[in-house]
């Protein structure tokens, strides 16, 4: 996935990002395991899970639409708290 047009771009992104303040959606990443499942390659998903975003203290954002939530979680073996800026633990 990483030979688009703007990988380099977005691989210095994620080089200076300060994870423990961003989130991936949970549809983003679920396409994204789409994608690697049908191309019968889930090794670089499985990865993305488990170190990139897992390691990485990434959250998940999970919209629940009736409530009008946005519920963040970070995935089992995160390094890092889900906690906002404010220290406030979600």
């Amino acid at each position: 996935m990483l030979g688009q047009e703007k990988a380099a771009e977005v691989k210095d992104f994620f080089n200076r990002a300060d994870f423990s303040s961003l989130f991936v959606s949970d549809f983003s990443l679920f396409s994204i395991g789409i994608i690697y499942f049908r191309e019968k390659n889930p090794g670089p998903f499985i990865k993305l899970v488990n170190e990139d975003i897992g390691m990485s203290g990434l959250s998940v954002a999970s919209l629940d639409l009736p409530g009008g939530q946005v519920v963040t979680r970070n995935l089992p073996g995160a390094s890092a708290p889900n906690e906002r800026r404010d220290g406030v633990r979600r």
